[in-house]
């Protein structure tokens, strides 16, 4: 089905965040253009990035997490930042495998970047790691946009 995706990523990141922390952080959403669609799973992509939010405030940010929607025609980018240390990148091949920790002493199952992996490549989409300009790691999924058809 048609998925309108900045109400998808609305939803996932206010699931994601906890009422509650231990730690104040700014979380920022920005998405660009109105009708920004795609078709699939509803609730496997909400799951999928409320997995990476969620990656973002447990196991990442600092004080700050950027999540932000945009789109280049072909495809839209659904993408999470952080300020933390983020994945090196020797590790980045094995960070979306099931049971990944950047380390032992961290928690968690080691299957958030797994799951959206599964849900990235389940809708033709892709999983990809990097660094930003101002240091910040960032995880985006990369999804094919709805092609119109004219009849």
């Amino acid at each position: 089905s048609q998925i309108n995706i900045k109400d998808l990523v609305r939803q996932a990141v206010a699931d994601a965040i906890p009422a509650e922390m231990d730690r104040d952080i700014s979380v920022k959403l920005s998405a660009e253009g109105d009708d920004l669609a795609v078709s699939g799973d509803p609730v496997a992509l909400r799951e999928a990035v409320r997995n990476l939010v969620e990656n973002a405030v447990h196991h990442g940010g600092k004080s700050a997490i950027d999540v932000s929607v945009t789109c280049n025609g072909q495809h839209i980018d659904i993408r999470v930042a952080d300020d933390g240390p983020g994945i090196p990148k020797s590790l980045w091949p094995e960070a979306s495998k099931r049971f990944f920790r950047v380390s032992d002493d961290e928690s968690g199952s080691g299957l958030g970047l797994a799951i959206a992996s599964e849900v990235a490549k389940s809708h033709g989409a892709s999983l990809d790691f990097g660094f930003e300009v101002n240091g910040f790691f960032c995880v985006t999924i990369k999804i094919p946009t709805v092609r119109s058809t004219t009849a």
